[in-house]
């Protein structure tokens, strides 16, 4: 059946469907970037994996931390925000993180930072597609009651989302989009978008666009208490700052950046 645990091993311990998820997803993201062109021509193997390894803890950092700024009600105390099992993660603050965080490494360590940052924009959503199944098995990120013919219903409790209710598969339909994006990145626009940041703005951009439209169905969404911001999320106010930060650093990558990418 269907639910957040694939195999129990001992007491507490267990091996969850969306960790291995992330995992299994991880090890393609990153065997995509190791034959990638860019990466052969810009960085070694060993600046991959360390990268990586840095990446991976920004982005653990600023996905708990915008979780816990979001969903206030469900920390009850101080051991709670640094608790993995309370709660979970936020892809945006993740996300956030990452861009925050990362370049300050990548400068140190005299790593190009754009270049890098338009390889990832080509896979991450990849990632991202496939990371949100392993939602879907949990139960997290679960959507509204439903009675459309593809609702889905939860009946274990071994899950994050409610029990016997018809519910709008959000992650799948994150998911979906999400695979959309990669084709869109990794067949079309890193062969026409030459110019070093056009990537990176156009993979912002769109994800941005994905979670806003997909927390119209998310029943686990969290808004600002004045009443005059109600209409949306927090997800999707985050998603509208996203968007605009990326629409202008495509404008001026593609305008003011005279010199292209090279694969």
């Amino acid at each position: 059946m269907i639910g957040r645990e694939l195999l129990h091993l001992y007491g507490p311990l267990s091996i969850n469907t969306y960790g291995t998820c992330i995992a299994l997803s991880l090890l393609l993201f990153l065997w995509l970037i190791n034959i990638h062109p860019l990466r052969k021509r810009l960085y070694t193997h060993v600046d991959l994996l360390q990268t990586t390894a840095v990446g991976i803890a920004c982005g653990i950092i600023g996905g708990r931390l915008l979780f816990v700024l979001s969903n206030s009600e469900s920390i009850t105390s101080a051991y709670d925000i640094i608790n993995p099992c309370v709660g979970g993660y936020s892809i945006l603050g993740a996300i956030i993180g990452i861009l925050t965080c990362l370049p300050w490494y990548l400068h140190m360590q005299h790593i190009a930072v754009v270049p890098f940052f338009d390889l990832i924009a080509i896979h991450a959503p990849l990632l991202q597609a496939l990371s949100r199944v392993g939602c879907f098995f949990a139960g997290c990120c679960y959507g509204k009651p439903t009675d459309a013919a593809w609702g889905f219903v939860y009946r274990t409790t071994n899950s994050f989302a409610p029990c016997n209710i018809s519910l709008h598969p959000t992650q799948l339909y994150s998911s979906i989009f999400l695979f959309i994006i990669f084709c869109f990145m990794y067949f079309f626009a890193q062969h026409v978008y030459k110019k070093p940041g056009q990537l990176i703005s156009l993979y912002l951009l769109l994800i941005s666009a994905e979670r806003f439209v997909v927390d119209i169905w998310r029943d686990d969404q969290e808004f600002f208490i004045n009443s005059a911001y109600l209409s949306l999320s927090i997800n999707q106010w985050i998603s509208i700052g996203i968007a605009c930060i990326a629409i202008s650093g495509f404008i001026y990558c593609s305008i003011f950046n005279q010199k292209n990418r090279t694969v």
